[in-house]
């Protein structure tokens, strides 16, 4: 969708010779992001981002990250690209290391549940890995193993220290 969008502009501003240049990032909703004087193009991309809102509701969901230092990181995170919270993490440059490559092998994802409801199951992979890791504790789990989905909205977790 992200891609025809991109075309649909690309398509008005070859049709019109107007420049449209303003772009579009697919985060919680398909938003506007630089500033446009001329009010022609604005409203078409403004049509466009409310046309894909109404194709797609509820494709995100509400996720806060605490990083090591304490500060909190609130991402709207689309459940429709098969990303896990390691991906998440490591795209919005926090100190995730995802040394496997998300193969529940290292550990270096681990975080905290912090929203009870959220815990869901350890795997076999997951549960080994983490019976050997450091800073274990009862709601640790591997990012890698959390599939972004429409259940975890509301999802707060924090960032396990390093292994030392």
């Amino acid at each position: 969708m992200f891609q025809k969008f991109i075309k649909l502009t690309t398509a008005f501003a070859l049709s019109t010779g107007v420049a449209v240049p303003a772009y579009a990032e697919l985060s919680g909703t398909l938003r506007i992001t630089s500033d446009m004087s001329n009010p022609a193009p604005r409203a078409v991309m403004e049509k466009m981002a409310s046309d894909f809102d109404a194709m797609h509701p509820n494709l995100n969901v509400e996720l806060t990250v605490i990083d090591r230092e304490g500060t909190e990181h609130e991402f709207a995170v689309p459940t429709d690209m098969n990303l896990n919270l390691m991906e998440i993490c490591k795209g919005y440059d926090l100190p995730v290391a995802g040394i496997c490559g998300g193969m529940a092998m290292c550990a270096s994802c681990q975080v905290y549940i912090l929203t009870e409801e959220h815990f869901g199951e350890r795997n076999d992979d997951e549960q080994a890995m983490l019976d050997e890791a450091y800073h274990v504790e009862e709601n640790s789990r591997l990012g890698c193993q959390i599939p972004i989905t429409a259940e975890l909205n509301g999802l707060k977790v924090k960032i396990a220290p390093e292994e030392q």
